[in-house]
């Protein structure tokens, strides 16, 4: 199972509210599932975590920064830095015919008599 992804978004659940009855649920779920949910502070203007960055609990994610959109939205961005490694696939040459230049005259005159 590939453990490298990352769920991003606005979840619109106050995860940060210890009794709120969704956030609880959400959180739990996270734990069931070993997921960490990385964004510790206030989202809104208004307060609470509503923006989520989840993922695998061993995954680190770094920098991260929860910034203020103040003439452009009440919700705040949040930027982060993910470990991310590029490996190099083998490459194949595949080599196939011309299907275009065939007709039923060109295999017939090169195709070997059968009878």
């Amino acid at each position: 199972m590939n453990l490298n992804f990352v769920i991003v978004g606005d979840f619109n659940v106050h995860v940060d509210n210890a009794s709120n009855v969704y956030g609880s649920r959400l959180r739990a779920l996270f734990d069931a599932y070993g997921l960490c949910q990385h964004a510790q502070t206030s989202t809104h203007d208004h307060g609470h975590t509503l923006h989520l960055v989840v993922t695998f609990d061993t995954t680190s994610v770094s920098n991260l920064d929860v910034q203020d959109m103040h003439q452009i939205s009440d919700h705040r961005y949040i930027q982060f830095e993910l470990p991310y490694a590029v490996t190099q696939k083998d490459v194949r040459a595949v080599v196939t015919r011309n299907r275009s230049i065939l007709t039923s005259l060109t295999l017939w005159t090169n195709w070997p008599s059968l009878n």
